[in-house]
């Protein structure tokens, strides 16, 4: 396991001699302005240099963004994976107005301050446009807790192991062939150190993401390949659950080197 930093800034020369100084390589932007842009650079945990880039990018009041790298051994290990995007094309159709949250969920516990209780009633639409390249796995903007899939690879890859399909319809309302969402049923509470935010108009909480090691272990979790969280994550208005996989789910996922989405091993339950 590995904790990665990216810090970003606004670029100025003699900040990026600063960062290589200390051994960090630097993006530059693309611009050939002296003063203008932003510019990136990364650091592990630990590394030479790392502490010191850390206090100066806080000192320009840069962006600091901690995720982690885990090994294959260390996703397979795990009994339970959060499962994440990693690849996202397209938007949920119709795009205007809401018009995806109105056609697709049901919006009788939905508060519109803080994103909670949205229920899926219809098939999502998407454009035929979306591309999959490469991927297995695909996430549409505005929608971090529902996956999408070729449907030959989730039929050869996931249905063996008990994972569900559902329809996904064309912006027009019609089937779309050859692509299909997972189907999540079950939840469970994850275990949380955090508070959350309590919403002031419902009432219901929202809890940040940290990406900085293991992700927290499900409480009860069901008898089922892959479940959502019962709690909600986000900020502002876009409150999602996160997505669990069983830890055969997360193995086919790593053999069969499917790409788009990222494992993160979930802390062993005794931890």
């Amino acid at each position: 396991m590995k904790i990665k930093y990216r810090f970003t800034f606004s670029w100025e020369a003699s900040k990026g001699e600063q960062l290589r100084a200390l051994g960090l390589t630097v993006e530059e932007p693309q611009v050939p302005e002296e003063f203008s842009g932003i510019g990136v650079s990364h650091a592990d945990e630990g590394a030479a240099g790392w502490a010191e880039a850390c206090s100066l990018v806080k000192l320009w009041r840069g962006g600091i963004d901690v995720s982690t790298e885990f090994t294959k051994e260390e996703i397979v290990a795990a009994d339970y994976c959060i499962i994440r995007g990693a690849h996202y094309s397209g938007y949920p159709q119709p795009e205007s107005d809401d018009g995806y949250r109105k056609i697709t969920y049901g919006s009788a516990c939905y508060c519109p301050d803080c994103g909670v209780g949205l229920e899926q009633v219809a098939p999502f639409r998407m454009r035929k446009s979306v591309r999959f390249g490469r991927n297995a796995f695909l996430y549409l903007y505005w929608v971090h807790d529902q996956i999408f899939m070729p449907h030959g690879t989730w039929e050869k890859r996931l249905a063996p192991l008990g994972v569900g399909a559902l329809p996904v319809n064309d912006v027009k309302g019609q089937p779309m062939e050859g692509v299909i969402q997972l189907k999540v049923e079950q939840h469970s509470l994850l275990q949380l150190d955090a508070e959350g935010e309590v919403c002031g108009t419902c009432g219901r909480k929202n809890f940040l993401v940290h990406d900085r090691g293991y992700a927290p272990h499900p409480v009860d979790p069901p008898a089922c390949p892959i479940f959502r969280s019962s709690q909600h994550f986000g900020a502002g208005a876009q409150a999602f659950n996160r997505m669990v996989v069983r830890s055969d789910v997360a193995a086919e996922i790593v053999a069969s080197g499917l790409k788009g989405a990222r494992l993160i091993p979930c802390f062993p339950r005794s931890v």
